[in-house]
């Protein structure tokens, strides 16, 4: 008997009404001995920078922060994400930063 299903597509969306031929795709490991890193996710990326946030302030830029990162990391290599990600810690967790403009005077 041919049973239609939903079936998870291949980014982890549901397909109704596709017949169910395949049993669903395992998650990735957290660690791969192979890769050069250990594998994480984004979320992940923003429990750990919250922990290092040095203010309320850094910690409520974090969501955007990594997000914007996030949208990005499709397009640019992986050293210039692994850069983004490196800076962003470097902003959340310096003390002295005090975040928004300053006032002064016109630059026109």
């Amino acid at each position: 008997m041919n049973k239609t299903d939903t079936e998870t597509g291949s980014s982890g969306e549901t397909i109704a009404g596709l017949p169910s031929s395949a049993p669903p795709t395992p998650p990735p490991p957290l660690w791969d001995p192979a890769a050069d890193m250990p594998i994480w996710t984004w979320s992940q990326l923003e429990d750990a920078l919250s922990e290092l946030a040095a203010s309320r302030q850094q910690h409520d830029m974090i969501e955007n922060l990594v997000s914007a990162t996030r949208k990005q990391a499709r397009y640019l290599p992986s050293g210039h994400i692994l850069k983004e990600i490196l800076c962003i810690a470097w902003v959340i967790a310096d003390e002295s930063f005090k975040g928004g403009r300053e006032e002064g005077p016109s630059m026109t």
